[in-house]
């Protein structure tokens, strides 16, 4: 005999209904900012998510809307298309020269094509415009450690202060920490961030 200690699915999907009808925002239409939103939500994750080529595919040269430019932004940084993908990077960013992400876009393109000195701007705006962002600290500290300027390492343990003070669990940053101790040449400091 089967033994069933869960609902099953349909049940569960049937519960879910119900306590979402419930709710009071349940029959609210999302304004158009939400859905602009959310539509450059799922066009990064789905760029980031699926292979280059799909995503090309997906968001095709003839859609210019700005959740396509910038899905084929990333598709193209991540098929390694470089130039391609900086030019329309810098195509978004003259559009929403505010946002932060799009910054750090550029960075990251620029820092995982090997070229932290030219990703260091790119990354310092977006922190600039997001300081509260520990990740976008985390992006640039690496960029400064990257750069093998011992002037810089200094602000990179900075910035890496800050990000482990907001998430005092983020591993990678206190590996960060650790090498740029290390390459300042401060071995105790390099072990207690380790």
């Amino acid at each position: 005999k089967f033994f069933q200690d869960h609902p099953i699915t349909s049940e569960r999907i049937a519960a879910l209904q119900v306590r979402a009808s419930q709710q009071p925002h349940y029959d609210v239409a999302d304004t158009p900012e939400a859905v602009a939103q959310h539509q450059l939500m799922i066009a990064k994750l789905k760029a980031f998510e699926n292979y280059p080529q799909q995503t090309l595919i997906d968001y095709p040269e003839s859609d210019t809307s700005f959740p396509a430019r910038y899905a084929r932004a990333i598709a193209y940084y991540r098929d390694l298309q470089t130039d391609r993908a900086l030019k329309l990077i810098d195509a978004l960013i003259t559009d929403r020269p505010k946002d932060p992400y799009l910054w750090e876009l550029k960075g990251q393109t620029l820092f995982e094509s090997g070229r932290p000195a030219e990703a260091e701007p790119a990354h310092r705006r977006s922190v600039e415009l997001k300081p509260d962002a520990p990740l976008l600290r985390l992006n640039l500290a690496q960029a400064l450690i990257a750069e093998e300027n011992p002037a810089k390492l200094e602000e990179a343990i900075e910035e890496l202060h800050h990000a482990v003070n907001v998430e005092p669990d983020n591993a990678f940053a206190w590996m960060l920490m650790a090498q740029a101790y290390d390459h300042k040449g401060e071995p105790g400091m390099a072990r207690l961030a380790s």
